[in-house]
């Protein structure tokens, strides 16, 4: 939070991350009426966050701490896409209005100048990352503020290739996977596709790993 305060571009892509966790689905009580749900671990309620399963342990009435997360790393990898794909319209949106923030307005017109692109690309070839991943750096090129949960991500790319390897009538390109079959299980919270099938393509014990993925750089 301490480093969005004095950092509008990082906050604004913070902002974006954090509004898309709100826009996915939500269920409160996934157990509701789920036998087999209830059954997999008893005392537990469960909860659906866009992809993400969450479960807290209960008694009676009362409610303690989340015990155990699944699907946590796909999750975050799917919003910061979602993130990144709209960082930079929302950006356009306020080049729009200049005149209300013209500091602001400097900032951006220096990040698109030829030597922030130069600036980037140094940063880029250090780091091992693509160009677009970047999306600020300071004055010096010396700092910079890229895209988060950039592993996770690249799992999902991974993911989404082999679908469309594996289904090309249906997905002329990854693309057209991530977007209608991965988006909309995030946004509607209908799985069942995804699920099914990346089980086709990679069986059922990596779709158990996938559940178990997190959101460290190591997982």
């Amino acid at each position: 939070r301490d480093r969005c305060k004095n950092n509008p571009f990082l906050f604004g892509s913070t902002e974006l991350h954090e509004r898309t966790h709100l826009a996915g689905f939500l269920s409160q009580d996934a157990s509701s009426g789920d036998a087999a749900v209830a059954d997999f671990l008893p005392g537990t309620r469960w909860y659906r966050d866009g992809l993400q399963f969450s479960s807290e342990k209960t008694s009676g009435d009362e409610r303690s701490d989340i015990r155990a997360r699944w699907f946590n790393g796909l999750n975050e990898a799917v919003v910061s896409e979602i993130q990144k794909r709209l960082y930079a319209g929302a950006l356009l949106r306020v080049a729009e209005n200049c005149d209300e923030i013209p500091d602001l307005c400097e900032d951006i017109e220096r990040m698109a100048s030829s030597d922030a692109d130069k600036k980037r690309v140094a940063i880029a070839e250090k780091e091992k990352i693509a160009t677009e991943e970047i999306f600020w750096i300071d004055e010096k090129g010396e700092k910079y503020h890229a895209f988060p949960y950039l592993p996770q991500r690249k799992v999902l790319y991974a993911i989404a290739e082999a679908i469309a390897g594996a289904y090309p009538e249906a997905f002329p390109s990854s693309d057209s996977v991530i977007t209608r079959v991965i988006f909309d299980a995030y946004f509607t919270g209908k799985l069942s596709p995804l699920q099914r099938m990346i089980q086709e393509i990679f069986g059922n014990e990596f779709f158990a790993l996938l559940g178990i993925m997190d959101r460290s750089d190591r997982s």
